[in-house]
């Protein structure tokens, strides 16, 4: 499978890529600076640097059957990156026939106010993005993990349909629940709740 990821070179999405690789898929990465196409060609990366706000997706999603979506805003561009970002490379994924979409998302971007005003901005943009997605004709899948550590991955995760749970999870974690997702389709139009627990993450997919 061609799969493009978005945001590349961030720390999950390296894993994410990494993983892509290991299981045969080809992989194509989109970043914002030039510094970071040496890493990742490296790896066998095909690497576009183009804004994913507003710039010509064309290129980058030619003959791509999946995006993962794991660009992530800073403080300050959470709706330029997480929102308008999303958006924009949906609609280049419907022009270009990408079939399926994963977004990495977060846990509480179902209420973006409940976490006070402190994170407020970043789900609100998180979930603008969500709504972006649901509406399209793209196969799409929400994954919105829990806070995300550096741990090494235990392969066993808690996933949920449904808003609930708490704790954290490795990115290793996530960055495998995400490529294992993408084998699934059970889990299309399923927004899925993720944190570390105790059931093999291919198991627990498949009871989603």
């Amino acid at each position: 499978m061609n799969v493009l990821v978005t945001g590349a070179h961030g720390r999950t999405a390296r894993i994410v890529v990494q993983q892509l690789i290991d299981g045969g898929h080809t992989v194509i990465g989109i970043v914002r600076k030039e510094q970071h196409d040496r890493e990742l060609q490296a790896m066998g990366v095909t690497v576009f640097v183009v804004d994913i706000s507003d710039g010509d997706l064309s290129a980058a999603l030619r003959g791509v059957d999946a995006v993962v979506f794991a660009a992530a805003g800073r403080e300050g561009e959470y709706d330029q990156v997480d929102h308008r970002g999303v958006a924009h490379v949906v609609r280049a994924a419907e022009s270009a026939d990408a079939r399926r979409f994963v977004l990495l998302s977060a846990n509480g971007a179902h209420d973006p106010e409940s976490w006070g005003p402190g994170y407020a901005p970043y789900l609100r943009a998180k979930r603008a993005g969500e709504d972006a997605l649901t509406a399209s004709s793209v196969a799409w899948t929400i994954v919105r993990p829990a806070a995300l550590t550096g741990g090494s991955a235990t392969g066993r995760v808690t996933l949920l349909t449904t808003p609930g749970g708490s704790g954290s999870i490795a990115r290793a974690d996530v960055a495998r629940t995400v490529t294992a997702v993408l084998a699934h389709d059970n889990t299309i139009g399923k927004t899925l709740e993720l944190w570390s627990g105790t059931v093999p993450i291919d198991d627990a997919i498949a009871a989603v």
